[in-house]
Formats: structure tokens, sequence, C-alpha cells
């Protein structure tokens, strides 16, 4: 930006400009001299050329009343606000320093120091937060860093007062504010339209951090508009594999930051500045040496190498000493472990190994285990949403990399709720010893979860299926790559259990991975020549391996899969006899039995899984979803009232119990608990769970906003735009917004069936909307491929019902309830449903919302 030579050598007020040193969207910054108090000061004014734009001016004069309002010492202070001749200006704090940005262009700053200015940065924010304030504009260059170490946040020029009761409701932008911002720092949600807020500030100093700790931004693209793609759509490169010795934590938490959905990301710049201070602890009690700031001037070149290399890593030893008393065990997934596939793989498969073992001593020792697997299963990432997902209190975090002919496995044993590392160690072994790597992650571990095993314990739990170190390391990849669903991972998992094979003939749990591994090709390519290598795979597999229950597992899958559910019975019971901790072994059987009709077997089966793990509250809730499955909704929410309170943290108790009540049409008492399970985790399918509520309690412009809410959350899901678009229709003064989301659902219904012609949930969705935009032809035709899909069932016969109540064909509509009823859709959903109430008059709809609740035909979480 042009400056004229004038403006230095100007007085303003009792301030002389006698340096420019920085140049912003709304301004120019000069270094001035305070001739009364005899120190220097910076001033903002605002840059030539806007002195005449009226909206700038009052923006500037915004800034500095924001800016006046609050002190912290992370932030320049604000000492005068005046004009003169025209000109805005502010006086502000002189900061001598450098500003992130360029630091940055140096390259990777020290784990410590990144740390150490993030926990400074969000302090501030957090500050500013709760005062109504967000800044708009995070990026590393309005940061400024002291000799000293402390970091100035500078420039709130773009900073928005909201109130704090008003950030979720905004549905407006607000003057130009979104535009505004730096784009590479920019929130998913700015760049899609919507107006900054605390969440779009946690986004952008994840992406300082990640500048910091890896010396590039995150997403890199010339052209603004592939940037702005990148931005919202693609997920960043994980800072691990640019820089590999950064440790599991931080990477964890800059990926958290960076969330693309502001629900999923730290929901406050204090969730975050606690968990940088988690990371912070594991490195070490020091202080940062700050020798780095000021490489570029020549100084401590010596140190700064050093310091580099001596923060990095886990401590070898307890942090402090708390387990609690009821412990379940989030284990995250692997966040890295090298570049290759292969070591993912061996990762992957030792942290699942050592699950596993931790998972055979949870009955006896009245703890549970949240696996891996299933936390990948979930799309949970973070300890914080496996608190919110799972219940879990406490979170098991592991990295793996080898290093020359040595694999180094760190972890952390970390205190979700109060953000503190209660343990870790760091164990390396020879890389061509994975049972020695096994044996001492799992021994370690178990002493930080404070468990006290028998010998008899200690003995079964090292007992190893083959002599051949080789073999398990191949068997270990294997069970890592069938961590993921794909196929190229699954042929990857197939030769490396026919490699561990090739080790040794005689190893069980191999046969059993590969029997898995062929059973996964045919699910996904329905080829059934796959099915016959899997069984005899699995079958091999028992012989070898009677003792355990794993080709048991493998054969019951494949039966009940075929249908063949009496003798998946067998298989299972025979596995839980080899395996009574194993989860997976209780609800496979009780699955088989309720398939083959002999529900009573399934309830006894799902209550002896609560008996064996008293405090697991997963047990709890596979029984409520057996209840509600077969419409017993009060003893399904009692079920899911227990899951609360052995998981009062969690969403899916609230949720669940929610779903329960709504189902009976208790629709006040459904939103208190889907609030709740709202307030815990804001995704969307919660959301709109709690729209729903007010939907068939009929207070359809609560709905309506709460349904708004769940599509900005969740954009690209037809189903919320369609429930959107029910909303407007019956909300008084809103049936003109309606065909616009209907539209939007159509058009996102038929982006799904490009997929799956025959996504029956889709041609219903598409079918009804068409329906509620007067198109009765694409209505009917697309109700007709649904029909053909499957066979039809309560949803098929409810949104039939509500086709031809649209079109006017009432005879039709009830014939089409009827079916409803009999396929178990409960009379409160039809009774409460709006497009029926035109059918109110007719006896045979009296008869059927006068009936008994039958099945419902949603199932929970």
């Amino acid at each position: 930006m042009a400056v004229p030579a004038s403006m230095l050598g100007r007085v303003l007020g009792h301030y002389t400009l006698f340096e420019q040193i920085g140049a912003g969207g709304m301004g120019v910054v000069y270094r001035a001299h305070d001739l009364r108090l005899n120190r220097d000061v910076a001033i903002k004014v605002l840059a030539p050329g806007l002195l005449h734009d009226d909206s700038s001016r009052k923006r500037f004069r915004h800034e500095a009343e924001i800016l006046s309002r609050f002190s912290h010492p992370n932030v320049a202070h604000v000492y005068d606000f005046d004009t003169q001749d025209n000109l805005d200006f502010i006086v502000m704090e002189f900061v001598e320093g450098q500003v992130l940005s360029k630091l940055a262009q140096r390259g990777p700053a020290p784990e410590a120091q990144v740390i150490e200015i993030g926990r400074q940065v969000a302090s501030a924010l957090n500050e500013a937060h709760t005062t109504g304030i967000v800044h708009c504009d995070v990026k590393s260059a309005n940061l400024m860093l002291t000799v000293k170490g402390q970091v100035k946040l500078l420039d709130f020029g773009l900073a928005r007062l909201v109130r704090l009761r008003d950030w979720e409701q905004t549905a407006t932008l607000v003057d130009d504010w979104i535009a505004r911002g730096t784009l590479p720092y920019m929130a998913p949600e700015q760049i899609a339209g919507q107006p900054c807020s605390p969440g779009s500030d946690v986004y952008s100093l994840g992406v300082v951090l990640y500048e910091l700790a890896t010396g590039r931004l995150p997403f890199q693209n010339s052209s603004r508009l592939a940037l702005m793609n990148d931005i919202v759509n693609k997920a960043p490169e994980s800072p691990a594999n640019l820089r590999p010795e950064l440790s599991v934590a931080l990477v964890s938490v800059i990926l958290r930051g960076m969330e693309k959905s502001p629900a999923t990301r730290y929901q406050t710049c204090a969730e975050m500045e606690s968990a940088l201070a988690v990371v912070e602890s594991a490195l070490g009690t020091e202080r940062a040496d700050h020798s780095w700031l000021w490489s570029s001037l020549g100084m401590m070149a010596l140190v700064l190498l050093l310091a580099g290399f001596l923060w990095w890593g886990w401590p070898r030893k307890a942090v402090s000493s708390e387990i609690p008393d009821v412990r379940q065990v989030a284990v995250l997934p692997l966040i890295r472990a090298g570049t290759s596939a292969q070591a993912a793989a061996f990762a992957n498969g030792l942290i699942e190994t050592v699950t596993s073992r931790l998972a055979k001593l949870s009955s006896k020792h009245h703890f549970s285990v949240v696996p891996a697997s299933d936390m990948r299963d979930k799309d949970v990432s973070s300890l914080e949403q496996a608190n919110r997902e799972f219940g879990a209190n406490l979170g098991l975090e592991l990295s793996v990399e080898q290093v020359g002919e040595r694999v180094r496995v760190n972890y952390a044993l970390v205190d979700i709720k109060e953000h503190r590392q209660l343990d870790g160690d760091t164990i390396t072994t020879a890389a061509n010893d994975p049972f020695a790597l096994e044996d001492q992650v799992s021994e370690s571990v178990i002493n930080a979860l404070e468990l006290k095993l028998e010998p008899e314990e200690k003995k079964q739990l090292l007992l190893a299926d083959t002599p051949q170190p080789a073999a398990h390391d191949f068997y270990l990849q294997g069970r890592g790559y069938l961590q993921s669903s794909s196929q190229p991972s699954t042929d990857s998992a197939i030769t490396e259990f026919k490699n561990a094979i090739i080790q040794d003939p005689d190893y069980g749990l191999a046969y059993a991975g590969l029997g898995e591994a062929y059973w996964s090709k045919y699910v996904q390519t329905r080829e059934r020549s796959w099915i016959p290598q899997a069984s005899a795979a699995c079958q091999r597999a028992t012989t070898l391996s009677p003792s355990t229950g794993t080709g048991q597992y493998c054969l019951a899958q494949i039966a009940e899969g075929t249908g063949d559910y009496q003798e998946a019975i067998g298989y299972y019971q025979h596995a839980l006899q080899a395996d009574p901790d194993d989860s997976r072994n209780y609800t496979g059987l009780a699955t088989a039995y309720e398939s083959s009709g002999r529900t009573d077997a399934a309830e006894a089966t799902y209550r002896n899984a609560i008996r064996a793990k008293p405090n697991d509250w997963a047990a709890y809730n596979v029984l409520g979803d057996y209840y509600f499955r077969h419409g017993k909704l009060d003893k399904a929410a009692e079920l899911f009232r227990q899951v609360i309170a052995l998981a009062p943290d969690g969403a899916q108790g609230y949720t669940n119990v929610g779903i329960a009540l709504l189902q009976q049409g208790d629709y006040r008492n459904a939103i208190t608990y889907l609030q709740r399970s709202v307030d815990i985790e804001a995704v969307g399918d919660n959301v709109n769970n709690l729209a729903m509520a007010y939907f068939f309690g009929r207070e359809y412009t609560k709905a309506a906003r709460t349904f708004e809410r769940a599509a900005a959350i969740s954009a690209g899901k037809y189903e919320l735009w369609s429930n959107l678009g029910d909303a407007y229709y019956w909300a008084p003064g809103e049936r003109g917004r309606a065909d616009a989301a209907y539209q939007k659902a159509i058009e996102l219904g038929k982006e799904c069936l490009t997929v799956n012609a025959k996504d029956r949930t889709a041609l219903l969705y598409v079918a009804q909307d068409y329906a509620m935009t007067n198109n009765q032809r694409a209505a009917t035709s697309y109700l007709r491929k649904a029909e053909s899909a499957g066979n039809p069932d309560g949803d098929f016969f409810t949104t039939a019902a509500i086709v031809y109540v649209q079109a006017g064909d009432r005879e039709k509509a009830l014939d089409y309830l009827e079916k409803a009823i009999a396929a178990g859709v409960t009379s409160s959903s039809l009774r409460d449903t709006p497009n029926f109430d035109t059918l109110r008059v007719s006896t045979r709809f009296q008869k059927m919302i006068e009936g008994q609740s039958l099945e419902p035909r949603k199932e929970v979480r």
C-alpha cells in the first residue's frame, strides 16, 4: 500500500510519526514517539484512499472501542483513540519483536515453542471470546513475539462484537466480515458464507500452529478458488508426515483445531489451551528456550540445534497417579507411523493386539475398553470426541515409528476431563522382535492403569500363537491392513497373512486373519468364490488354535452372513466359551438368535453380556436397542438411562432416551434429553433429532430454526434438507422457503442415486420431496422405484401415504397407513405428522391412531 512520505515526521496529537512498521487491509501502522510520556508507541491510521469511506471509518472506530474493553497480557494494549485533520487513529503499545510469519519462513519451530505460543494465543482469544469479541483474522502475521518469548496478538480490525447467545442462532452475514480474513487461515464455514465465530478463531489458531510446527501452511494453491475448495473439502496432510519427530499429542491438538466442522473442533479456546497444557506436561516441566526466536541474529545457534532434539518424546515415568475408580479407556486411532503403508499397518496391528489384551482383562478388573476400530468407525479422532461419543474418561494415545533397526512406541494415558496426562512411557525394542515390543507395551499400559494381575493372568497374557518373530510381524501388518475396508487394503492383508503362514504353517491366528480377509473380499465384491476360501481358512484356524475363539468367530461371521443362523449360533457359543471377555461374541450370538426367531434367547444373551461387564455402558446400550427394535420402548428407555448413569459425559445415552420418548409421543421430555445430547455433541444427527422432536410436537418455527442448524453442520445430507423443507412448509409464514429446501434435497438425493440406483432411503426421500413440490408424476415414479428396490416396509408405506395424501387421494393414503401400522409404525408418529391432519375426519384414521403403538421404524445409535 503506497503511503505519502508526508506522513513521516507528522505530529498527530502529541505523537510524532517517524517509521512505518506495517500495513493492513484497514490501515497503516507507524512507530511514533509520545512527546508527553517520552515513550515509543504504535499508531494505526486509516490508509490513504480510505479516508472518505464511511464504512471503513466506522469499522476503524469500532476497533478502538473493542480493544479498550478488555485487557490481557498477550494483547497489545490500547492507550488512546483520537481524530485529527479527518484522520482517525489508535495509539497502542509498541511491541518490539518479530511477527511469527517471518519466523515460520525460516522453518519449523521447536515443539516446546509451538506449544507455548499456542497456549498464549489461546489464552488471549479465550479472554476475548468470553467478553463477546471474535478476532476473525488470526494469522501468523498478526502475532508478534518479543525477545522474552511473550506473544502479542495484534490487529482486531476485523473483530466483531456479538452477543454470546447469538453465536449459534446467527443465520445471515453481517456486512462483509467474511471476505476480510486472510484466506489460508479462514475456517471452512467462513468460506461457505457463515459469519465468523469463536470456532473460526479456533480453526485459524490451528492453522498457525500447523505453520509453526511444519514451516508451511496446510493448504497451498496459487488459485484462489482451488485454495478455497481445498480448505472446505480436503483434509490437511498430517504434520507428522512433514515432520515425523513431532509428538503424537501435538499433532492431535493441531488436527482437532482444524476440523472441518466447528462441532468437532475444540469448543472453546480454553479447551484448546488445556489440551496444549497436557502436551506440555508430557514434554517436560522446564520453560521453553526462546533462542530459536532470534536465530536469525546469529545468537545461540548451537543451543538451538540441541533444543530441537532434547524436547522430543514422551516422559519415561508417570506424570501423575490419579486413576479413577471407574475406568473407561478409549484407544485413539493411530495418528502417525512413519511414511510407509507397511509401517502404518504394523502400527495399527500392534495397537489392535494391545487393545485385545486389555479387553481380555476388562471383566475381572472392572473397566471397559473402546478399541481404536470403534473410534475409527465413528470418525472419532480426539479424546474429547471419545468422551462425548463413548463416555470415556481415560484416553490412550500411541505413536509407533521405526528408526533404523529399532522400533519405538510412545504412549500417554490421559485423564480426558481434566486434560491431564496420568502416565506415559517410551518403549524401544529391536525391529525384528515384535513379541518383546507387544509384551513391553502391554505390561507398561497395564501398570499405568494400576491393574494388579494374578500370576496366571500374566502367563496367559504373554502366550504367543507362534514362536516365529517374522511370522508375527507379518500377522500384525495383516491385522493393520484389515482396519481399512478398502479393497486394496484387504488385498494387502491377504498378502501379509499368507506371508505369516509361509513363515509358520501352523500359525492359527494367521489363518483366522486370512479367513476374515477372504470374507471381507466377498462382502466387497459379492463374488461367491471367496466364501469357501474364507471358510477353509477359518476351519484351519480352529484346528491349529482350538483354545482361542478367533477361528470360531470367523466361522460364525460367515455362517451368519450366508443366512445359516443355527450354525452361526454354534460357532458363536464356542467363541464365547473360549473368549468370554470379547463383547463381539455376545452381540454376535444374540443377533444370530434374533435372526433365527429365538427372541427369548437373544434377550438372555444380551443380559449375560451385562452380567459379564456390569460397568460397560455399551452392554446396556445394545440391550436397549434390542427392546427398541421390538417396540418395548419403556424398557428401552430404562436401559438407555443406565447408559447415561455409566457414561454421563457421552451424548449417546441422552440421544437414545430422547428417541425412545419421541417414538412414544412424549415430545416435551424428548426435547430435554435431545437438547442435552446436542449440548454435549452438536453434530448434525443430534441436532436433527432435536428438530424432529420440535416438529412432531408441532413447534414448527423452532423446528425450522433447528433444522437450519443441522443442515449448516451437515450440508451434504439430503435427509436434513428434506426435513428443513417440511418445517418451512408447516411453519407459519415460511412456506415460501420450502421449495428451495426440497429442491436441494432432491439434488443431493439424486447424487446418491448415481452411486446406488437402488438406495431405497434416497428413493423414498426424493419421492416425498417431489410430492411436497406438487410434482406428482415424479413422486409416484420414484415411489415405484423404491418399491422395486426391496420389500416394502413401514417407511415405504408411510411415504406412500404422504405422496397420495398430497395428491388428494385420501382413500389410497389410508390404505397405505393401515399397512404402515401393520408393519410396526407407531400410531403417535402418524397422529403427529401434519400431512395426515386432513384424514382426521376419517373413522379409519381414528381407529389407527387410537390403536396400540407397535414396533418403531427408527433405530437408535
